[in-house]
């Protein structure tokens, strides 16, 4: 059982400035007039020599204090240092004047409050309560020793019951402080979290009105100046060569219309794709490899992309979060790979590697310079965003001309044994049957 008695606040500097600098220097004030008075008694008393000795002694703790007691505060060896020559001080100055065990009022809580373990602190104070014993006992030597004992192992007895009390209160007080703190951050996620959900919720409902409405509006427009430019060929075909110039305006028209029908293909890809990226991705199946599976095969039919999916997880479970997040990853990496690589293919690779989930996307696209990529949007920075959520990152390697490396790391929660690490998959290599053998 440890505490830490180091990075005090400015109220128990105060305190303790107050304790060893400011009544150190009352005592060796009041020692020094008594010292004046002792010469004018018949006895002699202590005699004044033994007083002004005592006042200096004392008058040490007060100079160490002010020198290198708030350095103290922040230094555990300094602390113990300070905490030497002062208890040093005190026991010479008890053994020459008896009234400074006074002092030990104050010495047993600082040695509490100095020494970072219980058990220290403990075996610190029977060696002190000992010393004094003997320092106090110094006068009537041998005879007093057992009553100065006597009174020791009480002062011992105190010291020990404050010292666990407010040991035990401090470390309740420690834990409680570092409850609130996990709290003010689970608080902290949830609203997070509470975020990306309403996002999420958002963009599904989006991307279902974009498919009931303006998807099936640009297929419909796509389909009817198709059919358009078809009947426009054909009327042209029809006239002969007698008529060139009209000939010529419905070639002119059929072009145009042609080129719209270019245009709304272009935009229905495109919303597909926001579609895709937005569209819920665990429904009603069971497995994460299943809706990774259909999210491959929906993507490798829309596009054409020829795409395949490895999944090595071994005996290692993903939570839920992660699961989700991986999905909405693949989910925009897929489309950015749709709408902006020009690939031919496409893989994914899902393992654990170091305690952490490891996605890899890879295409042999035309590529691009990270450098120049946009910050913000919903491609890239979506997803190092999506990522970033669950103090994740990502890595991305391109280059015009040589596809694009995108590999997400997400940590896995200590669900139990730390994960054993899996090879990290080497760069995939592309196979095109048209090429390959020349």
């Amino acid at each position: 059982m440890t505490h830490e008695p180091h990075g005090a606040t400015s109220l128990e500097r105060r305190l303790w400035l107050l304790a060893f600098g400011v009544v150190p220097l009352l005592i060796a004030t009041t020692l020094v007039l008594m010292a004046g008075t002792e010469r004018l008694r018949p006895d002699g008393g202590w005699g004044p020599a033994r007083l002004l000795f005592g006042a200096a002694c004392i008058a040490v703790v007060a100079v160490v204090w002010f020198v290198v007691g708030e350095r103290a505060f922040d230094h555990r060896r300094t602390g113990i240092v300070c905490f030497v020559i002062v208890s040093t001080s005190l026991i010479v100055g008890m053994a020459v004047v008896p009234l400074l065990g006074i002092t030990q009022a104050l010495l047993f809580p600082y040695l509490w409050y100095t020494l970072d373990d219980t058990r220290r602190s403990i075996l610190g104070s029977a060696i002190v309560c000992l010393l004094m014993a003997f320092a106090l006992a110094a006068q009537d030597w041998p005879g007093s020793f057992l009553f100065q004992l006597l009174i020791e192992i009480v002062s011992f007895t105190i010291s020990l019951v404050l010292g666990l009390t407010i040991t035990r209160s401090y470390e309740t007080s420690a834990r409680h402080e570092h409850l609130i703190e996990q709290l003010r951050s689970t608080r902290a996620d949830l609203a997070e979290l509470s975020r990306v959900a309403g996002a999420t919720a958002e963009r599904e409902r989006l991307s279902r009105e974009l498919h009931d409405t303006l998807a099936q509006s640009l297929a419909g427009l796509s389909m009817l100046a198709e059919k358009s430019a078809r009947e426009l060929r054909r009327t042209s075909g029809l006239l002969g060569p007698g008529r060139p110039d009209v000939r010529d305006a419905i070639d002119a028209e059929a072009a145009r219309v042609e080129r719209i029908t270019d245009l709304s293909r272009d935009s229905l890809a495109e919303i597909r794709a926001i579609i895709a990226e937005s569209a819920p991705v665990t429904d009603h199946l069971a497995t994460f490899e299943a809706a990774l599976d259909r999210l491959v095969d929906r993507f490798r039919l829309e596009t054409g992309i020829e795409s395949r999916v490895v999944v090595d997880l071994g005996d290692q479970g993903l939570s839920r979060e992660t699961e989700v997040v991986l999905l909405r990853c693949v989910q925009e990496g897929l489309a950015n790979v749709r709408r902006h690589s020009g690939a031919s293919a496409a893989r994914l690779h899902v393992s654990t590697v170091a305690g952490h989930a490891v996605l890899r996307l890879e295409d042999d696209g035309r590529g691009f310079d990270p450098a120049t990529a946009p910050t913000t949007g919903f491609g890239l920075p979506g997803l190092r965003e999506r990522a970033r959520t669950v103090g994740g990152s990502v890595d991305i390697v391109s280059a015009p001309g040589t596809g694009t490396r995108v590999v997400v790391r997400l940590p896995l929660e200590e669900l139990g044994d730390e994960p054993g690490p899996s090879a990290v998959p080497p760069p995939i290599t592309f196979h095109h049957p048209s090429t390959d053998g020349k």
